[in-house]
């Protein structure tokens, strides 16, 4: 998947908001873009990591909104 998307797009923009709930950290994203044909396309998702208490990702969920 992220090899083909970063193969056919260009012009990306991220932009993110994260937030500590305990010991999981949140990141609210979303990215838009420009394709190699001039199409335009946006993705929203969310990154939830689970941390350990040394603050290591134990678990990763991404999903897609």
């Amino acid at each position: 998947f992220f090899r083909e998307f970063f193969q056919r797009s260009r012009d990306l923009r991220h932009l993110w908001n994260t937030r500590q709930e305990g010991h999981r950290l949140i990141a609210d994203w979303v990215v838009i873009g420009r394709r190699s044909d001039n199409a335009l396309f946006s993705l929203a998702g969310e990154d939830v990591a689970d941390l350990d208490a040394t603050n290591r990702i134990t678990r990763l969920t991404i999903s897609f909104k």
